[in-house]
């Protein structure tokens, strides 16, 4: 799960080094090789990305019933993401930002 996580925030620097490039060279041959490279990132991150989300989601969670006892809950990220709608809500307008 971390090595998951840590790729995608590589590809997001490496995605955010490639805009600036973009942005901010003049070459045209740099920056059709950097928009090339760019489709390829994004690729990656999404990928890396869904791997991440799809572990943290599947996890079990520490969680307590009403005497207070805590025990383990399969799926408590996805519950908890779940039964707060506009967290989730926000969260895949973020996602949808950073692919389109």
């Amino acid at each position: 799960m971390n090595i998951s996580l840590g790729l995608t925030l590589v590809f997001l620097s490496m995605i955010l080094g490639t805009l600036f490039l973009i942005n901010s060279v003049g070459i045209p041959s740099i920056v059709d090789r950097a928009r090339n490279l760019l489709k390829k990132l994004l690729i990656l991150l999404v990928i890396s990305l869904a791997v991440f989300l799809f572990k943290l989601l599947t996890i079990s969670g520490f969680a307590y019933d009403q005497t207070g006892k805590i025990f383990m809950e399969p799926y408590k990220y996805l519950k908890n993401l779940l039964s707060m709608w506009y967290v989730l809500v926000l969260f895949l307008l973020g996602v949808i930002m950073i692919v389109v």
